[in-house]
């Protein structure tokens, strides 16, 4: 290889080396995690660590630097999907058992009726996917005692709410009428605008109001129920409060029993 093509492959390596350092820098994020979740033994963990300091690129490497690439693409947008993978690794090993056939990602389709799938592509948590004539997000897999589609974190969502950042909390698909007040629900509209609202009745059958989160003691938002494609209720979490407006002492401390610790 030489030339322009010797040129683009050393370009690779060197935005490989660059992705490799940035992920790392994470506390809770190690090379050796980054070599596992690329699908490498421990063995290689050598040639990533000298690949992350600039010193050398490991040959078999460069066979797969397009798909490695792309991986640490993902992870660096999103350094939840290594932390996933870890919580995911380590839950298997608690039980003795490890099961490479199931992701640690799940596809939730907004339909009722279509049963969530593993998810296995490379589009992070919260993203809209279609499958076939089907659409649906990606979430992670739920690893939660409560019965749940799936997992989100709640810093993918640009939403202010008193839920803690930081916070992962799973969810379950709802029919869009069977709410109720005093909640929290994930929202998608026909814009695929997500958003965390506590619901309100509205004026007609045809509506719903929304708690606005600069104005939480009114005027409230008004929403078509046919601009609404999805409602998921969250149904655990590090902690699910009440909205705190409607909340009494005693509630509060009740719902203060919930957060993990």
């Amino acid at each position: 290889m030489s030339g322009p093509d010797t040129h683009i492959l050393k370009k690779k390596q060197e935005r490989v080396s660059l992705l490799l350092k940035e992920i790392t820098s994470y506390i809770d994020i190690s090379i050796l995690d980054v070599v596992l979740y690329c699908g490498y033994k421990e063995k290689q963990l050598s040639s990533f660590s000298k690949c992350a300091k600039y010193n050398y690129f490991p040959k078999f490497l460069t066979s797969k630097i397009d798909t490695v690439g792309e991986k640490l693409e993902q992870v660096a947008k999103n350094p939840d999907l290594i932390r996933a993978f870890k919580e995911s690794k380590e839950e298997n090993e608690k039980w003795g058992f490890e099961n490479p056939s199931k992701s640690f990602l799940v596809w939730i389709p907004l339909d009722l009726a279509i049963p969530v799938a593993d998810y296995r592509g490379t589009n992070s948590p919260l993203s809209f996917t279609q499958i076939g004539e089907r659409k649906g997000i990606v979430a992670f897999r739920n690893s939660s005692k409560h019965e749940a589609d799936g997992e989100i974190y709640i810093d993918h969502i640009g939403m202010a709410t008193d839920l803690e950042p930081g916070s992962r909390i799973a969810i379950k698909r709802i029919n869009k009428i069977d709410w109720q007040t005093d909640r929290y629900y994930l929202i998608i509209d026909i814009s695929d605008q997500v958003s965390i609202r506590e619901l309100l009745p509205g004026d007609d059958n045809e509506t719903i109001k929304y708690v606005s989160t600069r104005n939480p003691d009114g005027p409230h938002m008004e929403l078509l129920l046919d601009r609404i494609v999805a409602i998921f209720s969250l149904v655990d979490g590090n902690c699910i409060p009440r909205p705190k407006r409607n909340n009494t002492i005693a509630s509060t401390d009740i719902d203060n029993l919930l957060c993990r610790k």
